[in-house]
């Protein structure tokens, strides 16, 4: 079901962004009975993560690269590091490091995500 989504019926973008939704539909609902305290201090979940993502080459790539570097403006206090990589002739690779709370990562996440043409976007939270 969920491959037909994101395939045939372009419901969703990829299958995280299912899941990603799915999660948040979830956590909303009343049967999820979560509370959160509305007092939570951003400072007391600071986080390090990495973000890399992908991209073809070609005539869309200064439209992409615009739009990250609009992303990287929004979060430069929280970007450690950068690094472009063209491995092959076919593509680029981003990594970020973002140092941060888990809030703002999440937002830088969410902002880059959004970005058109990026093919693959994958994050690991190490803190």
């Amino acid at each position: 079901m969920i491959q037909s989504l994101v395939e045939k019926k372009k419901a969703y973008k990829n299958q995280s962004g299912f899941v990603r939704t799915a999660l948040t539909h979830y956590i909303n609902s009343a049967e999820a009975k979560i509370s959160v305290d509305e007092e939570i201090d951003a400072m007391d979940y600071q986080i390090s993560g990495q973000v890399i993502l992908s991209f073809k080459k070609g005539e869309n790539e200064h439209k992409v690269f615009k739009d990250m570097y609009d992303c990287e403006g929004k979060y430069s206090d929280n970007i450690a590091s950068f690094q472009l990589v063209s491995a092959d002739t076919k593509s680029y690779s981003c990594i970020y490091t973002f140092l941060g709370s888990i809030f703002d990562f999440r937002k830088f996440i969410d902002d880059l995500d959004s970005v058109q043409n990026i093919e693959q976007l994958r994050y690991i939270i190490s803190e």
